[in-house]
């Protein structure tokens, strides 16, 4: 599958513009995303029609949050008058995956806006590690 996000070379401040590709849409077909700096994505949602009813959440697309690793590890996002942060690892294991196919748009990962939070996020990150390495410290002694 040919991929959908553009992301330009760094600035001379190592800044990169992201966009969407939709080459099948004749409205909008490339579309401004956000801005990586500093190993963060810099978005901004408009609450009042950048929301996800259903879920109570914000989309990202999937393609840049799964594959962004080596770019970013922080999301801020200005949702109104607020900001938003989380961290991409958390949005791809607590986000809801959905495709748009009757609209003919991106796969979307959407996060509810409850889950949105910088210590929320961290503290789901050191948990999972500590998980990890309790997990393989218990493997290595069922080697025994």
């Amino acid at each position: 599958m040919k991929s959908q996000i553009k992301i330009s070379s760094p600035d001379n401040y190592g800044n990169m513009k992201v966009q969407l590709l939709l080459p099948d849409k004749s409205y909008k077909s490339l579309r401004f995303l956000g801005e990586i700096k500093n190993r963060c994505f810099h978005t901004s949602r408009k609450p009042e029609n950048q929301k996800f009813n259903k879920l109570n959440g914000i989309g990202f697309n999937h393609e840049l949050i799964s594959v962004g690793g080596h770019l970013f590890d922080l999301i801020k996002i200005q949702y109104g008058f607020n900001e938003l942060i989380t961290t991409r690892k958390f949005v791809l294991d607590n986000g809801k995956i959905l495709q748009f196919k009757k609209n003919d748009l991106d796969k979307q990962i959407i996060l509810p806006l409850e889950l949105f939070g910088l210590e929320l996020a961290m503290e789901w990150e050191r948990n999972k590690i500590k998980n990890n390495n309790s997990n393989n410290s218990n493997n290595q002694m069922n080697l025994f």
